[in-house]
């Protein structure tokens, strides 16, 4: 079985994704983490809550920052996709 797809107790297959907040703008400042990763159930419509607590640097109104989320894949599989540069296409 995959690293990125384990069962739970509950017997549902799980995956991990990754968040990250991405404010490239430098508009606010993350208390706390600012990335971490969760188990998904890999089921139809499943719904997970992160709780991130940012506080603006400059008054007005402020887009509010981008959350990346991301498939997390382990450092054996990232090794395991890249192609062989010894073959010949």
């Amino acid at each position: 079985m995959a690293e990125e797809s384990k069962t739970d107790t509950d017997g549902l297959k799980t995956t991990k994704l990754m968040y990250e907040v991405a404010d490239s703008s430098s508009n606010w400042a993350v208390c706390g983490k600012s990335s971490g990763m969760v188990s998904m159930p890999m089921t139809a419509n499943a719904t997970h809550k992160v709780q991130i607590e940012v506080m603006p640097l400059f008054a007005g109104h402020l887009p509010f920052p981008k959350i990346k989320v991301l498939k997390y894949l382990p450092h054996t599989a990232a090794v395991a996709i890249q192609p062989d540069p010894g073959k010949k296409k």
